[in-house]
């Protein structure tokens, strides 16, 4: 079997958000596009990346929060993958990091996200092979 490179397997044209934004426009983004993860941009530039975990964890601590700005609860620490990434070097890092995604980027040009939801995905259609 060849290995796939990530960007057959990511969700592509993913939905982003400007760091300015509020929580309460990522919440709804997210909800309106079934999504789990939002990458962060500045402009065109990644800089973060939201969970709707995160955004539930936030706001149900604190609904005030819903308009806290995006860069106020992303995270920086993106884990960044080439599109010519193999699948399975993708899958070891999220493993080992315990991450729940992966934008695919080229030069801060987001390409998608690749989640543990399309790993999943993956994982079915090789065993139905």
């Amino acid at each position: 079997m060849t290995q796939p490179h990530i960007s057959e397997c990511m969700t592509k044209a993913p939905y982003t958000i400007s760091n300015t934004a509020t929580l309460l426009e990522a919440r709804k983004r997210m909800q309106n596009a079934e999504i789990r993860h939002l990458p962060v941009v500045y402009g065109e530039r990644l800089v973060g990346v939201i969970s709707d975990r995160d955004l539930d964890v936030a706001l149900a601590l604190d609904e005030s929060q819903q308009h806290a700005l995006v860069s106020s609860l992303m995270v920086e620490e993106v884990y960044v993958a080439e599109p010519t990434e193999k699948l399975a070097h993708v899958l070891r890092v999220m493993v080992n990091r315990k991450l729940g995604s992966a934008v695919v980027a080229e030069k801060d040009n987001v390409l998608g996200v690749f989640t543990t939801t399309d790993a999943l995905h993956m994982l079915a259609k090789l065993l139905e092979e």
